[in-house]
């Protein structure tokens, strides 16, 4: 398998993780239980980190939907953390940030995919 294939495989392996430990949490309720909790959190920002390593040295020779894909994909990311620490403080958010951290995920989902496919 080449490169480019083994990084989108291991980039939906990790988002799928997320995700489960996403929904796990969500269902148990506040307080959150602290290793999962904590599993969600590292491994959001080392995929954050994966793509952005992944992507920047590239950025250069870029065309624009490259870097508008690698754009939303870092938008996505950022909204999510953002989105994610507000739900984990012990105040009740808006309905609003309880919707933008269900679909946010999937968004920076496929724009991650979107920017190492076009890479």
């Amino acid at each position: 398998m080449n490169s480019i294939l083994m990084k989108m495989i291991f980039t939906i392996l990790v988002f799928v993780f997320i995700f489960l430990t996403g929904y796990w949490l969500g269902h148990t309720g506040k307080p959150y239980a602290v290793l999962i909790f904590t599993l969600h959190k590292l491994m959001a920002l080392g995929m954050l980190i994966f793509v952005g390593v992944t992507l920047y040295p590239v950025l250069k020779t870029a065309g624009r939907l490259q870097i508008v894909c690698t754009g939303m994909a870092a938008l996505g990311f950022l909204f999510t953390i953002v989105s994610g620490g507000l739900l984990s403080v012990d105040k009740e958010m808006p309905a609003l940030i309880h919707w933008l951290h269900r679909l946010l995920p999937y968004l920076t989902l496929l724009s991650s995919l979107a920017a190492l496919y076009l890479f």
